[in-house]
């Protein structure tokens, strides 16, 4: 039987890069729960960030590595003549992800007008507003729902202390690119054909 080799005139001229703005996507997600709490932009912390923990009433929230949804992402080649030797093909995947993001609001008080619930379902309610979905869509996510408010609140003492979770599962689109060199030359080795 023969053998076939082939040879790509250069290795990968760069690696692959994700088009996912992690920091544009929190930053979204902050804009949207100080829009919805109305508290001030230093009362909303991301979970992981090491700061001081400020005084109460505060918001605190996780953006995780979004999951794929299970379908196989696009892949799409185009060419490019101008590019320098070995980066004149980009390859570029295009596919749906899915990212849950969780909330915690935490408040002095347990009871009464300014409650973590109160404060939980302003978020919510802040959704449908235009401008945080214009907001949140030019991050590149789509609200796909939201769960209940499950009130984690400690009502000993005489206030107690208020502690709302909640997640917002949003979709978004990620892909990546590298760019490449083509195929250089094909040799088929008929030598042990007969």
């Amino acid at each position: 039987m023969g053998t076939f080799s082939w040879g790509l005139a250069a290795p990968l001229a760069s690696g692959p890069t994700s088009a996912l703005d992690f920091t544009a996507l929190e930053a979204a997600i902050a804009a949207w729960l100080q829009t919805g709490t109305g508290l001030p932009a230093a009362a909303i912390l991301k979970r992981n960030d090491k700061v001081t923990q400020p005084a109460m009433p505060y918001v605190e929230f996780t953006v995780p590595m979004p999951q794929t949804t299970g379908a196989r992402d696009e892949l799409r080649e185009s060419y490019d003549p101008a590019a320098a030797a070995g980066a004149e093909v980009v390859q570029t995947t295009r596919g749906n992800r899915e990212t849950t993001v969780s909330v915690q609001i935490r408040t002095a008080p347990a009871t009464g007008a300014l409650t973590a619930r109160s404060y939980a379902q302003g978020a919510i309610n802040a959704l449908g507003l235009p401008a945080v979905r214009a907001g949140l869509l030019a991050a590149g996510l789509a609200r796909i729902d939201i769960s209940g408010i499950r009130d984690l609140s400690d009502r000993s003492g005489p206030l107690g202390a208020g502690r709302v979770q909640f997640d917002a599962r949003f979709r978004l689109v990620d892909g990546a690119s590298a760019a490449t060199g083509y195929i250089d030359q094909v040799t088929l080795d008929t030598s042990g054909i007969t």
